[in-house]
Parts: C-alpha cells; sequence; structure tokens
C-alpha cells in the first residue's frame, strides 16, 4: 500500500512538473523575458510562506548495522508533518518540523524455532518526532536541496523484538534530499534518510534498528 503511494505521489509530481516545462509563459507583469532572467533572480513566491503541511511515505527495503544490529529488516512509514520557518540562516531557510507517523518493521526474529530457523515477525506502531529540524538550502530556483534531522518516539503494538525488548521506543532520522516547486502553493520532495529505533537500554535486549528510508513528500504552503 505505501508503495503504491509513494508511486503515486512520484508520477504526480513528474506530471505537474512536465506541465509546467510545456507551459507558455503568462504575459502579466509577473512573467520575465529570457534576457532579464540572466540578470534578475526569482524567489519563488511561496518562500514567503511561514507555515507549510506535508504528507508523506516512505520505504526502506533492508536495514544496515550501525548502531542498530537488526538485519534483513524491512521498514514501511507515512504520515504528517508540520513546518514552521524559523530564520534565515545566511540567506537559507531554517524550519522547525513536527511529525507524525505510522510504521511497520517486518523483520527476523532472535528466537529460533524446532527447526532452527528464525521466523519473521511484523510489528506496527504509532509516533511523534516534536524534535525536527530542517535547512531549505535557498538558490533563486524552482529545484531546492535540504537537510533535515528530528527525534522523538515509536510506541509499537508489541516489544520489539521480543518480549525481552519494550513497546516504547525512540527514534532519531537524518538526511536530505530535493524540493521541487511545482506551484505558488504546492511543491513535491523527494529525499532518503537514516532512521534509528531502539529502547535506549530500557529493555533486557536492545538490537535496535537501523534503515536507509526512501521517502517522498507533498507539501502546501
Amino acid at each position: 500500500m505505501i508503495k503504491v503511494f509513494i508511486s503515486i505521489l512520484f508520477l504526480a509530481g513528474l506530471n505537474l512538473i512536465s506541465n509546467r516545462l510545456k507551459a507558455k509563459p503568462d504575459t502579466d507583469s509577473t512573467y520575465v523575458s529570457p534576457k532579464q532572467a540572466k540578470t534578475v533572480t526569482i524567489i519563488p513566491p511561496s518562500r514567503r510562506h511561514l507555515n507549510e503541511f506535508s504528507i508523506w511515505a516512505g520505504y526502506s527495503y533492508d536495514s544496515m548495522r550501525l548502531w542498530g544490529k537488526t538485519e534483513n529488516t524491512t521498514l514501511e512509514s507515512f504520515g504528517a508533518q508540520y513546518n514552521r520557518k524559523l530564520l534565515k540562516f545566511y540567506g537559507h531557510d531554517v524550519k522547525y518540523t513536527l511529525r507524525f507517523v505510522y510504521s511497520r518493521y517486518n523483520y527476523p526474529e532472535y528466537m529460533v524455532d524446532a527447526n532452527g530457523n528464525r521466523p519473521r515477525n511484523t510489528l506496527s506502531g504509532f509516533g511523534i518526532s516534536p524534535l525536527g529540524f530542517q535547512i531549505d538550502f535557498e538558490n533563486g530556483t524552482s529545484v531546492q536541496p535540504f537537510l533535515n534531522s528530528s527525534g522523538g518516539i515509536m510506541i509499537l503494538d508489541g516489544p520489539f523484538p521480543d518480549s525481552r525488548g519494550k513497546k516504547f521506543n525512540f527514534t532519531f532520522s537524518a538526511g536530505g534530499g530535493l524540493e521541487f516547486m511545482l506551484s505558488n502553493s504546492v511543491s513535491l520532495s523527494v529525499g532518503v534518510k537514516f532512521h534509528h529505533l531502539s529502547n535506549f537500554q530500557r529493555g533486557q535486549i536492545n538490537p535496535g534498528v537501523d534503515s536507509g528510508l526512501f521517502y517522498s513528500s507533498i507539501t502546501i504552503f
């Protein structure tokens, strides 16, 4: 389901980008001729808005061994996000971000069965990341790179990875991507980020999960 949602976001964004490239310039006073464009920098009007609202979805095909030790884990996530522009830092926007998320982990259990195999298990949960920040690198164009990070909590529907773990876990993420302005009030973003989940040594075991999450989002200004 989440894979389909991500595909829809990408296709919708590519279609809107294609339509904008094919569109003819308007004849109103906001149009800048190619000759004028050489000397005039156009800042998208949406950049002046302070509040932003996003829906997003992401998927991780596998896990890695950094802080977390759980291998062969997939992660599906989707949710909503609020952004508030705080200040300009050397001409770039610094934002506070608040993210709400639903996630589903599929991973091999640590306890082996009677045949010596590790059956796979699935846990789902809801989380919130109130400690988030993003910096948008303003460049005067409709394509803008960004970096972001966030920290929060995740409450799963069962202890992770088994009864020796905890339902209540902590999360951390950091990454970046590109934001494409589709209109004065809508943008499409694609990115990748490192995502970590652990119980912070509160359980009998704390293997944790480190994922490389690919995601896409639609933002309304």
